[in-house]
């Protein structure tokens, strides 16, 4: 009896222990669920890192065009303005062989073709005479190799890029844009020559070219001719001492050569140069000495650097 009734109580002690470890086991169906569930989670992270990053992408993309577009509008505003002063100094125009300025009728019916012969950047192409010299010097090589100045890459460079530029001119702010690209692109395979041609018309252009010498001579041109390109509308004497400190450079030596026009001498070398090689307008680029004339897009650059490299 007492055999039967431990046999019995171990049957069951046996039972209860089996399912016991038959509970603990985890489910397949929840296990295979909560694997799922973990997969859909990882999915679902991936695409919303993806998406912010896409959004991120197209916010950058949106205020580089507001910022462009601001820059057209003002480059606009600047062409305006141009073409207001170019009206105002129509009665001081005369016709070849007048001697009555701006009176007789010679003189009033084209007096826009006069001032736009005489301010024009593309050489005075608009008679006879001007159209054989813009032919001349498009076709004449300038000695850019032997120039001095403020100069990216090494003197070996196959290549060698003279740029004529105006620190308060949009469209050379343009262009300084494509010369960055230029770098990024062929490296040491060119060398850039930095010219000051600051125009009467851009009152803070010819303090901000001697500003931006003295900021060779503390070794920090390019940085420096970045930060005023970055903010060409707010260019003043005050302005260039701030970006000088921000820069780390010597603002009381920046302030002196300012102050007693050190480096005159240095930009009205550059601007006689301009006008020897009839460079009219900015920017005017010289790419081993052939003129290119305006902030033409990279690929015109890069078509013309890769055939003098033979690429």
């Amino acid at each position: 009896m007492r055999t039967s009734v431990r046999r019995v109580v171990f049957g069951c002690l046996g039972c209860i222990g089996m399912l016991g470890l038959l509970l603990a086991l985890p489910k397949p169906a929840e296990s295979h669920s909560r694997q799922e569930l973990t997969l859909m989670l990882q999915k679902m992270k991936k695409k919303q890192t993806q998406l912010a990053q896409r959004i991120a992408g197209l916010t950058s993309k949106l205020s580089s065009l507001r910022k462009e577009g601001k820059l057209m509008a003002w480059e606009l505003s600047l062409l305006k303005r141009e073409l207001r002063n170019a009206d105002n100094v129509v009665e001081k125009v005369k016709a070849p062989g007048c001697g009555g300025v701006g009176r007789c009728r010679r003189c009033k019916s084209q007096p826009k073709k006069q001032v736009k012969a005489l301010r024009c950047g593309r050489g005075g192409g608009h008679c006879r005479k001007g159209k054989a010299l813009s032919k001349e010097l498009a076709q004449k090589k300038m000695p850019v190799k032997s120039l001095t100045g403020p100069t990216w890459g090494p003197a070996s460079a196959k290549v060698t890029i003279a740029a004529f530029s105006d620190f308060q001119c949009p469209f050379c702010a343009r262009g300084a844009s494509i010369m960055r690209k230029v770098k990024q692109a062929f490296g040491d395979k060119v060398r850039i020559v930095f010219k000051h041609l600051p125009l009467a018309f851009h009152k803070q252009a010819y303090i901000a070219a001697q500003a931006s010498m003295e900021a060779q001579r503390q070794g920090k041109f390019w940085p420096f001719h970045d930060k005023i390109f970055a903010n060409i509308r707010s260019v003043n004497k005050a302005q260039l001492l701030k970006w000088a400190g921000e820069l780390k450079m010597d603002v009381k030596a920046m302030k002196h050569a300012l102050d007693t026009k050190k480096y005159k001498a240095v930009v009205d070398a550059d601007l006689a140069l301009a006008k020897k090689w009839h460079v009219r307008g900015t920017p005017t680029f010289f790419v081993n000495g052939e003129r290119v004339t305006g902030a033409h897009p990279f690929k015109v650059f890069a078509s013309k650097i890769n055939k003098l490299l033979g690429q």
